[in-house]
């Protein structure tokens, strides 16, 4: 009987066999002909992982559709239904049927391979069974995952393009590690080079991936008779292509804008920095010049010491473990106050541009520019919002200046905003709506009146204003929704009371009389 299953099978899909047979060909060609290409990746066999990549998964797309997708949407499964069989033996010949197709492509394209590394690859039997073993593996858990996506019907499309997008998004946007995770592992960057460690752990995790969603294939395809697979099979309405689509499409446009923004968060390294760590603060200050003179370098040796100093000081303030990486790049075409940041990933850190020379190490515009730019970055960026920009404005002003300043009209003089910030009427929707209030003013006289906040805070101890700012400050946010999360579950307003004895309200009063006090007047 099952003889007679794989004779129909082959006879049916005479036409999908031969097709794929025509991609083998075409893949065995493509390692044969590329012997430059193969080597510029450091081994013959970087050229099969490429293929297995590419190769594989149309074929399993393809072999699903056929096989079983096909059989489901024709009702011609209905006549081997009516056999003296069971009807799990029938999915299991397809199963089977499928994966012996894929390893003997596989295994065809191992063999291509080997012939054509004989005279530059050392082989060997271990890493033979190593490349051979994490083939096998990772098609099979492609030929699973599409097996239990074909009997998904007019669905199929849609839960595919949802996995591959989740998948992109967990990766890129999320910033899980997917690609060192079970079958991506077997056929990552070390398939065509390592030749003596057995990746056991990804192996188990393939493995339990294979039966787990082997299982749940079966069981769409058994469960009630087989009529969930039938209905699913069936051609969608007008309505459902409409909804369908538009999931698609959206679906289509998230993966196109993470990999839009995907940025290459490997470690920075700038060539003939100066680096200082301490503490919290890593500090790396390179010039942009092929030959620093010795000023220069006197200057990247002095504004790395400074800063570092000033980031590590704020770090254990805030309680921060470790604070983003810092890169300072001298330009020597700059003019003095001119400051420009590099574009980086939150993830790799913040790099500044400007004239080294030219702006002192200790100046509190330029360390009050820089401690923005970390925190912010710390939290990916989440900080400069309505509820929180008052907070990282007003600290990043008043800590490099903090020795300086006990009262709200000392650091209104140091800034030189006096007159202006007296003329701002500051009340409670000012600073909720932090944003649109600084569009309405000077960004600098916003930062000023910010800046006041934190001496108000502090006028009855520093312990308070440490408390508060340390819970907005200095968590490190992941780079996923958990931290939207952490946001939304602890606003400012609350944090401010939990901390100090002040109520919003209380405090925006108090500040504003800071704005205007006697002595703030000129």
């Amino acid at each position: 009987m099952i003889r007679g299953l794989l004779e129909k099978e082959l006879r049916q899909h005479a036409t999908l066999i031969l097709f794929m047979l025509i991609l083998l060909t075409v893949g065995l060609l493509m390692l044969q002909s590329t012997e430059v290409l193969a080597r510029s990746m450091g081994s013959e066999f970087g050229m099969l992982a490429w293929l297995l990549l590419v190769f594989l998964p149309p074929s399993c797309l393809v072999l699903g559709n056929a096989l079983i997708a096909g059989e489901f949407r024709h009702r011609t499964q209905i006549f081997l239904e009516g056999l003296p069989m069971p009807r799990w033996m029938m999915i299991a010949v397809k199963y089977v049927l499928g994966l012996l197709l894929l390893l003997t492509v596989v295994t065809a394209l191992l063999l291509s391979a080997w012939w054509s590394a004989r005279g530059s690859e050392a082989m060997t039997s271990r890493f033979a069974w190593l490349l051979w073993v994490k083939a096998i593996g990772w098609a099979w858990s492609l030929w699973a995952v599409f097996f239990a996506l074909a009997f998904l019907g007019r669905y199929r499309m849609l839960v595919g393009t949802l996995i591959v997008g989740g998948l992109m998004w967990a990766q890129f946007g999320m910033g899980l590690l997917v690609s060192r995770f079970g079958p991506f592992e077997l056929i990552g960057d070390r398939f065509a080079y390592e030749r003596f460690v057995w990746p056991w752990e990804a192996l188990g995790v393939t493995a339990a991936l294979i039966v787990g969603i082997s299982v749940f294939g079966f069981a769409l395809g058994l469960v009630r008779d087989a009529t969930l697979a039938s209905m699913l099979s069936e051609k969608m309405s007008a309505r459902e292509k409409m909804t369908v689509t538009a999931l698609i499409i959206v679906a289509l446009m998230v993966v196109g804008s993470v990999a839009e923004r995907r940025k290459n968060t490997d470690p920075l390294h700038l060539p003939g920095a100066v680096d200082v760590t301490l503490r919290s603060a890593t500090v790396s200050a390179a010039a942009a010049v092929s030959v620093p003179t010795p000023e220069e370098k006197a200057a990247l040796q002095k504004h790395a010491n400074a800063a570092a100093e000033m980031l590590a000081s704020a770090g254990d303030y805030l309680g921060c473990e470790v604070l983003p990486p810092l890169f300072l790049v001298h330009r020597r075409d700059f003019e003095k106050g001119k400051i420009e940041s590099g574009d980086l990933d939150s993830r790799q850190g913040y790099l500044v541009r400007f004239n080294l020379l030219l702006n002192a190490a200790d100046d509190p515009v330029l360390q009050s520019h820089i401690l923005k730019k970390i925190l912010e970055v710390n939290q990916h960026y989440r900080l400069d919002s309505d509820e929180r920009g008052w907070v990282l404005d007003g600290f990043a002003v008043w800590w490099p200046m903090r020795d300086q300043v006990d009262e709200p009209a000392e650091l209104l003089k140091l800034r030189k905003h006096v007159k202006k910030a007296a003329k701002v009427q500051l009340n409670e929707k000012n600073v909720m709506e932090w944003l649109k209030f600084k569009t309405g003013i000077d960004p600098e006289v916003a930062a000023s009146i910010a800046g006041v906040a934190m001496v108000v805070l502090g006028q009855d101890g520093d312990e308070p204003r440490s408390l508060f700012l340390s819970d907005v400050l200095g968590y490190s946010a992941p780079h996923d929704f958990r931290a939207s999360l952490h946001d939304a579950f602890n606003g400012v307003p609350s944090l401010l009371r939990k901390r100090t004895d002040f109520e919003m309200t209380s405090l925006v009063q108090k500040w504003s009389s800071g704005l205007k006090a006697k002595e703030a007047q000129p």
